[in-house]
């Protein structure tokens, strides 16, 4: 029973996926938690072109933050971490975290554990990568 209800639920949310996808532009709330040391912590967003998207604020030690933007899909994003002591980011992270269903996309900024300047990138297809989130924990 489990199964076929899977397979059904996965053909409505298919079928609705193709339908929103001509949308060009997700809301997504790009949440950043400060770490042990947050006023070292800095950031930028920049899409394929090179334009920078968003970047950071100036950061309380072990708070949260979060701020908003429209990123276009599918798209390319590489995000520009800077810690201005060289020491890396001390348990900051970047949380990419689609605003319509609340699911974590992409925990970025993890592997900074050392030096001044990290770079990581993630590609985001918009509803397909909520969709995707979403049939995997349906599955599971």
């Amino acid at each position: 029973m489990k199964t076929k209800f899977n397979k059904m639920m996965f053909a409505f949310v298919a079928s609705f996926a193709l339908m929103v996808s001509t949308v060009s532009a997700t809301v997504v709330n790009v949440q950043t938690f400060a770490g042990s040391w947050g006023s070292e912590v800095s950031w930028t967003l920049d899409d394929a072109s090179g334009t920078t998207v968003l970047s950071s604020g100036t950061y309380s030690s072990g708070s949260t933050y979060d701020s908003w933007v429209d990123l276009a899909d599918p798209e390319c994003f590489t995000l520009n971490c800077v810690d201005s002591w060289g020491d890396g980011w001390n348990g900051a992270t970047v949380t990419i975290i689609d605003s319509l269903s609340g699911a974590t996309m992409y925990v970025l900024g993890t592997g900074f554990t050392t030096g001044s300047t990290y770079t990581e990138n993630f590609c985001y297809h918009g509803f397909l990568d909520v969709l995707t989130q979403l049939l995997v924990t349906m599955i599971l």
